[in-house]
């Protein structure tokens, strides 16, 4: 372009940039932004949105965060998604201490948290243990009328159920019913999960039923829940039969089918481990 007279602009570098990034070539789109500056062109969201993106999935979490000080000297301010993107990459890499100080100051920097930034730091500070700070998040969220959305029910269901807590993760799945996000097939088989992890089979056929009676088809996930649940509680019997009744119908695969039954003998293993213990 510039051998042609022509000089590139902040839309065309940014262009440049995000290609850049798609191909993995990160330090090639860094040396695009430092030729922008040193060309007097200020770089704008477009420039710093895909070189954040891609340091957090390299994990770069330092670079990841740098650019975002970049980005405010630039006059550019980081919007929600930035934050949200850097957010996420931090609880993901254990590192939830550091993300809650900079959901902290969002509101500060004239960036106030959206319920995307309350679903990552729930999840992140319930599974590093704390809890009630978890459950804090919850409760500012609905303070400051920000509503939960689907992410929110399924993140709680499926913390509630880790926990053992699977009554309580129940009656949320009920409760969705009546919120602007009714459960999804996702939601249930969460819940499905949490009722196999603790035997409740029976209780776990009776959340399939109204599963399909509410209209959420199941999938095969939900059926190869069902049966490791069917083989770990010892009904091996009823295990293979819904096993092969699915084949039939094509509900699941018959690949799925066969490592579905390879995981028996290891059930039989792990149960003997348990009593053991």
């Amino acid at each position: 372009m510039v051998s042609r007279g022509c000089e590139p602009n902040v839309v065309t570098c940014s262009i440049l940039i995000s290609s850049f990034c798609r191909e993995g070539k990160v330090d090639e789109a860094v040396n695009v932004l430092k030729t922008m500056k040193d060309r007097g062109l200020t770089p704008d969201a477009y420039s710093y949105d895909p070189l954040i993106s891609a340091f957090c999935k390299e994990g770069r979490l330092d670079l990841a965060i740098q650019f975002l000080d970049y980005m405010i000297s630039d006059g550019c301010l980081p919007d929600i998604v930035n934050y949200n993107t850097v957010l996420s990459a931090l609880c993901k890499n254990g590192k939830a201490d550091q993300a809650l100080e900079i959901f902290e100051k969002l509101t500060e920097v004239g960036c106030p948290p959206d319920v995307g930034s309350y679903n990552t730091m729930f999840s992140a500070l319930w599974s590093s243990g704390d809890k009630v700070k978890a459950l804090q998040m919850i409760s500012e969220m609905l303070s400051k009328r920000i509503g939960p959305d689907e992410i929110t029910y399924n993140s709680l269901i499926s913390c509630l159920c880790r926990d053992g807590m699977v009554d309580e993760a129940i009656e949320l799945l009920v409760d969705m019913e009546s919120s602007r996000f009714p459960p999804t097939v996702i939601s249930y088989n969460i819940a499905l999960l949490g009722l196999c992890k603790v035997h409740r089979i029976q209780d776990a056929i009776e959340l399939l039923a109204t599963m399909v009676d509410k209209g959420c088809l199941p999938n095969e996930t939900t059926y190869r829940l069902l049966i490791e649940g069917f083989g770990f509680a010892g009904w091996r019997s009823e295990a293979m039969k819904l096993a092969n009744a699915l084949v039939r119908m094509e509900a699941i695969s018959e690949d799925s089918f066969k490592r579905l039954i390879k995981t028996f003998p290891l059930l039989d293993v792990y149960k003997e481990l348990s009593v053991s213990d």
